[in-house]
């Protein structure tokens, strides 16, 4: 008799010990899942308030830009959708290869156009024809980087050209320029650059590609301030 009650003893602590610890167990499992709760939504706040700064950034970003295009386009008046310059030159040269005998001159006659499509601070799109003769050429000059005048480089046609010095020239209905000189690196492309706008007015280049000749194309036309030909 008394042996079962010492079974019955031992089995009741046994139970009372396995009721205490899955209620200890239970009562860790509802801290940790408690706890997990407030770092998940810990986590969500944090992304929120990611996510808000994100938006808030680029948005101060867009404004930045903006801003900054405004104080270039205040200080370039060129700097405006829309905007335009056309050149014009002629000069004697020959084809190549020569037609057999003495090779006898052409008159090349050439005009570009260039106009401003799209830009800000650091980008730049500029559509531009070619015509010479029958031959006419278009394109788009899409630029990144520091483009505005004065500067040590400057970049136009695909070229990268380099500040040489000043001078003063002379264009038909604008009268005397002071310009920047820039250059590629043979110096068989020279753009003048007029201090006042930031725009080339004039442009000088040897021609070798099946023709051999050297022009001078000077500003015609142009709806720039400062520019426009009177």
């Amino acid at each position: 008799m008394k042996s079962l009650e010492a079974v019955a003893i031992i089995l009741i602590i046994a139970l009372a010990v396995s009721i205490y610890f899955d209620f200890t167990l239970y009562n860790n499992y509802q801290q940790l899942n408690s706890a997990f709760i407030n770092l998940n939504q810990s986590y969500n706040e944090l992304n929120q308030r990611y996510v808000n700064l994100s938006v808030q950034n680029a948005n101060l970003q867009k404004q930045l830009t903006e801003i900054e295009a405004q104080i270039l386009q205040s200080n370039n008046p060129w700097l405006f959708s829309g905007a335009y310059a056309v050149y014009s030159g002629q000069a004697q040269g020959y084809l190549y290869p020569p037609t057999p005998g003495t090779p006898k001159p052409t008159l090349f006659n050439e005009t570009v156009r260039l106009e401003v499509l799209e830009f800000n601070g650091t980008h730049a799109k500029w559509f531009f024809s070619y015509q010479e003769g029958s031959t006419a050429v278009v394109g788009i000059i899409d630029y990144t980087g520091d483009w505005v005048s004065p500067r040590k480089e400057y970049t136009i046609f695909e070229m990268n050209l380099t500040r040489m010095n000043e001078t003063d020239i002379f264009i038909d209905g604008l009268g005397s320029k002071n310009c920047i000189v820039y250059q590629n690196e043979f110096g068989g492309f020279v753009a003048y650059v007029d201090q006042n706008t930031g725009w080339p007015i004039k442009f000088h280049y040897v021609s070798g590609f099946h023709t051999e000749y050297t022009i001078d194309l000077n500003l015609i036309e142009s709806n720039i301030p400062g520019l426009i030909i009177t």
